[in-house]
């Protein structure tokens, strides 16, 4: 596919691509007093640490797994979901290659639903922004542990290639 192709949101994105650690804001966040008196008034004073608002941010870049499928919320609002691949090549010290394999489960609410469910099938490359939440972990009533499950909320979902048209069931 040449970048000529490409939606300006897509190019964007895979032009802007870097790679994130979040050690660094992992040590300044157990650490109360990383910074001198006078460069934090907090500090100096004695006075507790404000909380700081975070980050909840994720970039996916993958393949759908499965058509996406329509749902109805407790409170009567239409979201879908669907599941998505990302696939990381490494080479071995041998010089062989390993693939790992991994699967996000996607929803998305409102509009972003409707848009879905018209322009993405199984098959389908996409570009996913959105948070990441998580579902389960408590115990359900015959008291076993529910597992927890990351789910992206998605907040823009940019088709980039189809896989070869078929009939989508109604």
């Amino acid at each position: 596919m040449s970048l000529g192709r490409l939606s300006a949101f897509t190019y964007q994105a895979l032009r802007n691509a870097r790679p994130f650690s979040s050690t660094s804001s992992k040590y300044s966040e157990d650490q109360p007093n990383l910074f001198p008196p006078e460069v934090n008034p907090d500090a100096a004073q004695n006075r507790p640490r404000r909380q700081r608002p975070g980050i909840n941010s994720v970039h996916l870049l993958g393949g759908v797994a499965n058509n996406p499928l329509q749902r109805v919320a407790r409170n009567g609002k239409e979201f879908c979901t669907f599941d998505m691949f990302t696939n990381l090549e490494q080479r071995r010290a041998d010089g062989s290659f390993t693939e790992h394999t991994d699967i996000h489960h996607v929803v998305a609410h409102g509009p972003l639903s409707r848009y879905v469910l018209a322009n993405v099938q199984k098959g389908t490359r996409v570009i996913v922004q959105g948070r990441l939440t998580y579902t389960g972990g408590q115990t359900n009533v015959s008291g076993g542990l529910v597992p927890q499950k990351a789910v992206v909320n998605a907040d823009i979902i940019q088709p980039i290639a189809r896989s070869t048209p078929t009939q989508r069931p109604e």
